[in-house]
């Protein structure tokens, strides 16, 4: 959305499109708001001034119902169908923000207005961009077989990208941000200097994927190969074909020499290998949900939940805790685990009474001494145990 053509309309449009200029100049001047987060927040507003042509002041319940018919009634301009639960809830995300920097800003009246997300199963598309166990192994080990035989260095780069993604459950731009100095390729540690939100945090590599990154800092950053002469950035290189990293430079380079990759070109390569190995088109982000449900999968306890917390910088326990619900191996194994445990505390403490006859001597016996106890033909319990009865 041009701003500078958000003013046409009656005087209510032209206030309201001065308002959320500012909000948007207040989002691009925030060094913890990337230029994805403004670009998503414009495309948002956009929608709002088409149905609420108004100044926040006068901003309604109405106003706020009419913005989430229009986003369930929007299309995609590249699938053809309509947009994502995801999508709309980025766009309510940018409404909302926009509606605190109003109030922050006294230019708001209504402060019991609110705006929902988008609910609609949620849990089923988030697993629906979750890589299954076999697709996951099959992903790990082709790209870490062609990063680690190729010697292509654009080819390395690209399947060490997609392992590195897998293994380290890093967002795409915080994997994109990483230059040499963040990467410890002898212990493994990763340092995240801007994550979400402006946040820093320590994530891990495992020793395979440290060897692909030690391989591709080797190989350095060659000049891409290109049937035409002149491609994007190619006039950079000049006579050179070669650049040698350093530690200041960044781990996944673009077309331009030792700049950093878009995200754009990073996600159509990431589609690409995907498909080459499993036959479908995943995200960078369908790898960070794969590497938080594996990791829920393999790990049994509130440490392991408070670790993956950590290493996939999430900021509540909540938002961890929604990947246990992801696999249904994850459902069935800890349903397992908890009944077989509660059958094995039942057997250890219920016992059933044990119930012996005791035999009467015959005549042939001699008779016992007084010491004896006096033989009786009746039964005699025998280790007494509580029952289920007794429990309280």
């Amino acid at each position: 959305m041009n701003e500078d053509n958000m003013s046409t309309g009656g005087p209510g449009r032209a206030e309201a499109a001065a308002s959320l200029k500012r909000f948007i100049d207040t989002i691009r001047a925030d060094p913890d708001r990337s230029k994805g987060t403004e670009d998503n927040y414009r495309r948002a507003l956009r929608h709002l001034l088409a149905v609420a042509p108004v100044p926040p002041e006068q901003l309604n319940d109405d106003h706020i119902t009419a913005f989430r018919e229009r986003l369930d009634k929007t299309f995609s301009t590249r699938t053809g169908e309509l947009i994502e639960p995801t999508t709309v809830n980025v766009a309510i995300a940018g409404l909302r923000s926009y509606l605190n920097w109003a109030r922050r800003s006294d230019l708001f009246g209504h402060p019991g207005l609110k705006v929902r997300r988008d609910r609609r199963d949620r849990k089923r598309m988030r697993r629906e961009r979750t890589l299954s166990s076999e697709e996951d192994a099959t992903l790990m080990m082709g790209c870490h077989q062609v990063a680690s035989t190729s010697d292509d260095p654009s080819v390395v780069r690209n399947h060490a990208l997609v392992l590195f993604l897998l293994t380290t459950g890093l967002r795409i731009g915080e994997a994109l941000d990483l230059r040499w100095r963040d990467l410890d390729l002898e212990k493994g540690p990763v340092h995240v200097r801007r994550g979400k939100g402006g946040k820093e945090r320590t994530a891990l590599m495992d020793p395979r994927t440290a060897e692909v990154m030690a391989r591709l800092r080797n190989l350095g950053h060659m000049k891409p190969r290109s049937p035409i002469d002149q491609f994007p950035g190619s006039d950079a290189w000049g006579d050179e074909t070669h650049r040698s990293f350093g530690d200041d430079d960044p781990v996944f380079c673009g077309a331009r020499p030792l700049e950093q990759m878009s995200q754009a070109n990073a996600n159509s390569l990431i589609k690409k290998i995907a498909r080459t190995h499993t036959g479908k088109e995943y995200t960078a982000h369908c790898f960070r949900h794969t590497f938080c449900t594996r990791f829920l999968r393999h790990g049994k306890t509130l440490q392991d939940l408070e670790t993956l917390m950590e290493l996939a910088g999430h900021s509540s326990i909540l938002t961890t805790q929604g990947y246990m619900d992801l696999d249904d191996e994850i459902r069935d194994e800890r349903f397992s685990r908890v009944i077989e445990a509660q059958w094995a505390t039942a057997e250890r403490s219920y016992a059933p009474t044990i119930v012996q006859q005791v035999e009467a001597p015959s005549e042939e016996t001699e008779p016992p001494n007084d010491d004896d106890e006096p033989a009786m033909d009746v039964p005699k319990t025998v280790n007494p145990a509580p029952t289920l009865l007794d429990w309280s």
